[in-house]
């Protein structure tokens, strides 16, 4: 009984304090409680407050997964392969590939849609010699090499004993690589003229 009693009186003193009005207090200077309810409004908010600021989500600098910008028309005698684990498409014996303004014929390309670039090279014959070079045309641009690695994206490539036509010139060289359109560096570059 004398538990109940004493949960009795807990309750009530509970629901006494919960029914009840509260009120805070400050103490102002001459240390006199004031009721908040006689306050003034301590908030002064000034118009330059009210002005929201730019969004400050800064942007994704995770660059997006490439994705091919046109179609690409390929053939290949001896057999196209697809791999969707290395991101490439591998074409061997007479391999044509058209993309954009890329047009290549050799005996081996290998397009690597991920780090978007393709590779172009020569095969051997029954005989073991290289047949079927690289034919790599680029807008109005003809080059044929040994091989050739091409960025599509930058338009950068890396050219390994390239022969092409340049107006009034032939130009053969070891090693060719191609910055942008007006910057070439040659390593063991020959100029002939096509009077030659």
């Amino acid at each position: 009984m004398r538990t109940n009693l004493f949960h009795i009186v807990l309750s009530a003193i509970f629901l006494t304090i919960a029914y009840s009005k509260t009120y805070s207090q400050e103490l102002p200077k001459n240390n006199i409680p004031v009721r908040a309810e006689q306050q003034p409004d301590s908030l002064v908010v000034d118009p330059p407050m009210l002005l929201v600021e730019a969004d400050t989500v800064k942007l994704d600098t995770v660059k997006p997964k490439s994705a091919l910008e046109g179609k690409v028309r390929r053939k290949a005698l001896d057999y196209e392969r697809i791999d969707q684990k290395k991101k490439q498409i591998t074409l061997y014996n007479q391999a044509e590939l058209y993309y954009l303004d890329i047009e290549l014929k050799a005996g081996i390309i290998v397009m690597d849609y991920e780090k978007e670039e393709i590779y172009a090279g020569r095969i051997k014959d029954s005989t073991g010699a290289y047949t079927q070079y690289p034919v790599f045309k680029l807008g109005a641009n003809v080059v044929e090499p040994d091989s050739i690695r091409f960025n599509y994206r930058t338009k950068k490539a890396l050219v390994w004993n390239s022969r092409t036509e340049q107006q009034d010139f032939r130009i053969r060289a070891e090693i060719t690589k191609k910055e942008n359109d007006s910057v070439y560096f040659m390593k063991g570059a020959r100029f002939t003229t096509a009077a030659d």
